[in-house]
Formats: C-alpha cells, sequence, structure tokens
C-alpha cells in the first residue's frame, strides 16, 4: 500500500496501547518545541513546520487518555511550555535532570600536551555538530573571537563534525569523540566551553563541563540559566 505522506490520527490509531498501559515521552531537542506550541522557536522558517507538526500531533494523541502519557524534560523551561500546550497540556508532567559523566582530576597544561592541542593561549572548546544551523549561533562566536586583538591567542576548538577552519581564526577538529572519559579530558583541558546557541533546551554538555570544572560562557535562552550560576558561567 502506498506509505502515507501525512500523520493523521486515523492512521496512528492503532499504534497506541489499550487504555491501563502507561507511555513515557521524553522531551530533548528544541524543534520538538515548535509543534509543542504551534510557534517557530526561533527562525521565521519555523512556521510552517511548526503548525503543521501541531496539527498532526493532536491528531495522534487525541485518543489517549489524560493518565495515559507522562511528560519528562530535562528542563523546567521546556516542562513549562508543555504543560501550558494546547496538545500536551492535559498529560502529566515530570521533571528530570539530565545525568554528566565522571570527570577526571587533570592538570589543563599536561593536558593539552597530550591531547596534542596548543599549550599557548587560551583553549576555547565548542561542539561543532552543524556549523551551519543557525541556531547554533557559530557565526556569532567567530565574530567575537575575530573582534579579540591578535596577541589574546586564542584557540578554539571544535568537537564534532570536522568543518574547514574558519578564515582568519585558529581552529583544530579532532572529530567526534564517542569515549565519555576522553570527552572528560577534553573538557577538562579546555580554559573555557562555549555554547553560543540561540535556541536551546538543557545541552548535557553544559553539565558535562561543569562537572570537570570548565567555566561555561551561553547565552541566556531556554532550559541554560537552569545548569548554572553566576560563578560558573555567564
Amino acid at each position: 500500500s502506498a506509505r502515507p505522506t501525512r500523520h493523521t490520527g486515523r492512521h496512528h490509531r492503532s499504534v497506541w496501547p489499550a487504555r491501563g498501559l502507561l507511555l513515557v515521552v521524553l522531551l530533548v531537542a528544541v524543534t520538538g518545541v515548535a509543534g509543542i506550541l504551534g510557534t517557530p522557536v526561533a527562525a521565521r522558517s519555523d512556521a510552517e513546520y511548526a503548525a503543521q507538526a501541531m496539527v498532526a500531533k493532536a491528531e495522534i494523541l487525541a485518543p489517549l487518555s489524560d493518565d495515559q502519557l507522562v511528560i519528562v524534560a530535562p528542563s523546567r523551561w521546556l516542562l513549562g511550555l508543555s504543560k501550558r500546550s494546547r496538545v500536551l497540556g492535559r498529560f502529566q508532567h515530570v521533571h528530570i535532570d539530565n545525568p554528566s559523566l565522571v570527570a577526571p582530576e587533570l592538570p589543563r597544561a599536561g593536558c593539552k600536551a597530550e591531547l596534542g592541542l596548543p599549550v599557548d593561549g587560551k583553549l576555547v572548546l565548542f561542539i561543532s555538530d552543524n556549523l551551519r544551523n543557525p541556531r547554533k549561533g557559530f557565526d556569532l562566536l567567530f565574530a567575537a573571537v575575530r573582534r579579540l586583538a591578535v596577541d589574546a591567542k586564542v584557540n578554539l576548538v571544535g568537537l564534532g563534525q570536522r568543518s574547514d577552519v574558519p578564515e582568519g581564526l585558529r581552529v583544530s577538529f579532532p572529530g567526534t569523540i564517542s569515549d565519555e572519559g576522553m570527552l572528560a579530558r577534553y573538557l577538562s583541558c579546555a580554559d573555557a566551553l562555549v555554547l553560543p546557541s540561540v535556541a536551546e533546551n538543557a545541552p548535557l554538555v553544559i553539565i558535562e563541563a561543569l562537572t570537570c570544572g570548565t567555566p561555561v560562557v551561553a547565552f541566556d535562552v531556554g532550559g541554560i540559566p537552569e545548569l548554572f550560576t553566576a560563578e560558573s558561567g555567564v
């Protein structure tokens, strides 16, 4: 049979369990917020998607009773949006903090040399999974570093997807770090983690950096303010 091009309540009605069984949904990605409230998160291009997503999700969830779904989110900000949603507001909501990794006790200078990172100047870490995503704000990070004096010696290190080095900047891309212990070493080596996103939920990497004793620089958006105090980030 032909594959449906649009999700409808009729198409999905049969996948839900019988009454008496409980479903748990974890809200993580900020893009999902558009479908919760029916409004764009950050970019104007989100508007059409947001409206379509909200209609589709309302139809899909319509067969469920109020006590058959639990909404879980790692930030109170996102949980609040969900509670005010016309689609999800009727269900139970629970906030659960993201877990972190085990932080090693490493001296920064020795750690940098061991990983082949620049030992002169400051080492600023960022997550480089998609440099072209406007929500991630990498253009703002690179523009800010370019405004610094040449002798500031700021070395950027992007973990994740490799990319071409932005012109006029000292940037290295070690690639994706899948080992938790190695990720902790990179975080411990950094003088700061910068998360320039203009739309976020509660990024796990912020919690991981703070666990490693590395200060964080990020915008006051989404659930980010819940993750640190003035002593641990700005």
